[in-house]
């Protein structure tokens, strides 16, 4: 999955050939693998003309007149297995279920309508109910805001029917937005309204819970490090200063590689550790602040003490949120990596299951007993009885059945012996 670039585009019409032609060659630059194309405006014979001898459609949605229309567009060097695709006739969801290194995908995508429809969103969850062990990754123009405070500049709901929606939507299928788990103060816009003269982030990447680890290498690393200018400024100068010295090392290049690799990991280790030592200070310092700041609000509680306090709590709870939520994504991949390993973590997990399996006590017409020697005994002979019964009864009737049939056997001689 680290190799699989997708973006997710409102391009608000692809009748232009040029447009297609510049389109297409900017997912060539970007090496795009998957993309996902809102507001196509292209009809139903016209949707196989966005492609060339890079990319082609694998699956799309397109309405009656030439408006809407979604499409998923796939690098045709991208190994990709797809298994089943499907969507809609409104030119607003298709989806497509893959296969990547034995894992089960579904890709969607989604261009919800302006005003707000309450069977929309409802309609997409009972489709995607259908693949319940498959890992969700939809992306698309939701026309709508998740989080008013973060997402638009004004901060108000002006949709609170159509938010409410989609964080449902979000809730049923356990989505988490992508984004915002990776900037989760950062303020950034996909959209500007000219009549409202405002700014919002309609356009979403929407994830199951835990697919990180699942789709990650054991060897990567924490990803949060790929989007610190700081990091990537160092690791490009080292890894330059490494394979200077070191590339002329060795003649066998797999050798060169492991070093890398581990030159890297070096690196990466290093770096997180500093990054989560800072963290953690600062995490010590606001608590210690919030305390002197409450304590002094008490005593004073002027405007700007109480806007100061709301500031401090704010940047304290996304520092711990990003802790948990960073805790709860390394159990995810540790039991990603060691689940099907015999280790202490299959033991420790066996064990608990045969806890619960176990029966402490039994009801029988003496009474409650916890006697483990007395339940066993008593299972053992309902167990007998109710087998032993029904195989007498099958017994039975085969030696019924027998007795008949030689009776009809003896009858019918009988008879043929009298009649010679």
């Amino acid at each position: 999955m680290a190799n699989i670039s997708i973006m997710s585009w409102n391009l608000r019409g692809l009748n232009n050939p040029v447009k297609r032609a510049r389109c297409l060659d900017f997912l060539r630059r970007k090496h795009i693998s998957l993309a996902l194309i809102q507001e196509t405006h292209l009809r139903l014979e016209d949707v196989l003309r966005f492609r060339n001898r890079h990319f082609k459609v694998v699956s799309y949605s397109c309405a009656t007149s030439k408006c809407k229309g979604v499409l998923i567009v796939q690098d045709r060097k991208l190994p990709l297995q797809v298994t089943t695709l499907g969507g809609d006739d409104q030119g607003r969801f298709t989806y497509i279920v893959v296969k990547i290194h034995h894992i089960k995908m579904l890709f969607a995508l989604i261009y919800a309508p302006n005003e707000f429809d309450q069977e929309f969103f409802q309609t997409i969850r009972n489709t995607l109910f259908n693949f319940p062990d498959h890992y969700l990754f939809l992306g698309g123009d939701m026309n709508t805001v998740v989080s008013p405070t973060m997402d638009h500049t004004s901060g108000i709901d002006t949709q609170p029917q159509y938010s409410r929606a989609i964080n449902n939507f979000m809730s049923d299928l356990h989505l988490v937005d992508l984004w915002r788990f990776s900037y989760p103060n950062l303020r950034k816009y996909s959209f500007y309204s000219t009549r409202h003269k405002s700014y919002s982030r309609i356009d979403y990447m929407l994830v199951s819970h835990g697919i990180q680890s699942n789709l990650s290498d054991v060897d990567i690393f924490n990803d949060c490090l790929l989007s610190h200018p700081t990091f990537l400024e160092q690791l490009k100068s080292g890894l330059q200063e490494f394979l200077h010295f070191n590339e002329e090392s060795s003649e066998n290049p797999q050798i060169i590689w492991e070093a890398t690799k581990c030159f890297i990991r070096g690196n990466c280790i290093a770096f997180a550790s500093m990054v989560n030592s800072a963290r953690n200070q600062r995490f010590t310092e606001l608590e210690n602040t919030i305390q002197a700041t409450e304590a002094e609000q008490l005593c004073n509680p002027p405007e700007d003490n109480l806007n100061k306090l709301t500031a401090l709590r704010g940047e304290f709870n996304s520092i711990s949120m990003a802790k948990a939520a960073f805790a709860i994504h390394r159990t995810r991949q540790k039991y990603y990596y060691h689940g099907e390993r015999i280790s202490k973590l299959l033991a420790l997990k066996l064990k608990d299951n045969e806890s619960k399996a176990t029966i402490n006590a039994i009801k029988t017409k003496e009474g409650i007993t916890t006697n483990p020697d007395f339940i066993n005994q008593t299972f053992k002979d309902f167990f007998e009885e109710l087998y032993k019964s029904d195989t007498t009864a099958v017994i039975n009737k085969a030696k019924a059945a027998t007795l008949m049939g030689w009776d009809t056997i003896r009858s019918i001689l009988k008879d043929l012996l009298l009649s010679n």
